[in-house]
Order: C-alpha cells, then structure tokens, then sequence
C-alpha cells in the first residue's frame, strides 16, 4: 500500500523549480475548467455526450488545481485530448 501510495504523491521541489509547477498546473487546470463550461453554452441544448464530456473536463481542471490524483488525472486528460484530435469525441 506504502508504495503505491508514493507514486501518487511524490515530493516537490523547492524555489524556482517548484513555482514552475504550481504556475503550470493552474494554467493547465484553469484552462480545462473554461473548456469544460464552453461544453455548456447551449444550456437548454446540450446533448448527453456533450454534457458528460463537459463535466469531466471541468473536474479534472479542478482537480488538477487542487493537486488531488495527479498523474492519474493527468492521464485522463491526456487520452481525452488524443480522442479530441483524433475526432473520436465531438
């Protein structure tokens, strides 16, 4: 159990290095949050897909803010962006 759990949450770095990180995963995550609500513009008019998208996008955004199951996320996003570019996901 001890090891998985260190893969989870590995130690961060220090100075500069660590302001990198933070700074990148709030981009990161703030832009998947906005893209997850542009899946809401048509609110009366969001097909199931689209909704279901939409609300994983926006989750993983924020949980990718709050540093909560990184790299678990992060492969979430990572599949959900090939499958975007691929033109398997609307």
């Amino acid at each position: 159990m001890e090891v998985c759990l260190q893969r989870l949450f590995s130690t961060f770095p220090a100075r500069w290095p660590g302001f990198g990180l933070v700074l990148l995963r709030g981009v990161v995550g703030c832009s998947l949050i906005v893209h997850g609500a542009s899946y809401f513009s048509r609110w009366p008019n969001v097909e199931f897909v689209a909704g279901a998208i939409g609300c994983v996008t926006a989750a993983a955004g924020v949980s990718l803010l709050a540093g909560f199951m990184t790299p678990v996320v992060s492969v979430i996003v990572i599949v959900g962006g090939l499958a975007r570019v691929l033109s398997i996901l609307p």
